[in-house]
């Protein structure tokens, strides 16, 4: 399996995936155009730390790909792209954002051919005052059979910012399934108070709450896990 390391967004504005692929992108202050064609019978896999960006980003995938992508990120607006273009093309995204600031994320799915599969999980812990909206859009086309798309979203509120979901499906094809959820609200207090008579402090039970929301649609290596916990911690 091919390689890349990547961070800086210039790279990413006409990228071509022809063999399997293992891709990992760090940007930070980055507002720029991303660009990436999945060719057929091909797999990307991203690991992708995104910090205050605000990117344009494409993913067009071809006949029988397949693309995993598992995002954390810091005070993200991207807008997001995903055009399932081939038969039988597949993506399972998994984005995770931690956020203090006025922010909108957008995600725009496209099935544009039959047998084409999307799994969407977004997960915000929202901060401060800071109002936060998730806009997330999937659509089937009339010709587009015997697709799949399923979104869930959830946000977590610690501060007193308003936060907004829309989970849209847009279906001119009754020969699909389509599935979405959305969530808007804090960390179950029996929960907590349970922690709590087990001895942990509040501070850590916390953090273990937000750690445990953020990577619970991920499937990472340890040394992924650790990566991701590392930045995770420096902004909670």
């Amino acid at each position: 399996m091919n390689k890349l390391i990547i961070d800086n967004v210039d790279e990413l504005s006409d990228l071509i995936i022809t063999e399997d692929t293992a891709l990992l992108i760090n940007l930070k202050d980055e507002s720029g155009f991303v660009h990436i064609d999945v060719m057929d019978n091909m797999c990307l896999y991203v690991l992708e730390f995104g910090n205050n960006t605000k990117n344009e980003i494409i993913y067009n995938l071809k006949d029988n790909s397949k693309v995993i992508i598992n995002k954390i990120s810091y005070n993200t607006s991207d807008n997001i792209n995903i055009n399932l273009n081939g038969k039988d093309a597949n993506i399972i995204y998994n984005s995770s954002i931690i956020n203090d600031v006025n922010n909108n994320y957008y995600e725009r799915i496209n099935h544009n051919a039959s047998n084409t599969i999307s799994s969407i999980s977004n997960h915000a812990i929202n901060m401060k005052d800071a109002d936060f909206v998730f806009d997330i859009d999937a659509k089937v086309l009339n010709d587009s059979n015997d697709c799949n798309t399923s979104q869930d979203n959830r946000i977590i509120n610690l501060g007193s910012g308003k936060n907004e979901i829309k989970p849209n499906l847009l279906v001119d094809n009754n020969l699909i399934t389509a599935t979405h959820s959305a969530y808007i609200g804090n960390f179950n207090k029996d929960i907590i108070f349970y922690l709590q008579t087990r001895g942990i402090m509040l501070d850590e039970i916390k953090e273990l709450l937000m750690l445990g929301f953020l990577l619970e649609k991920m499937e990472l290596t340890n040394d992924e896990k650790d990566k991701v916990n590392a930045f995770i911690k420096n902004y909670i």
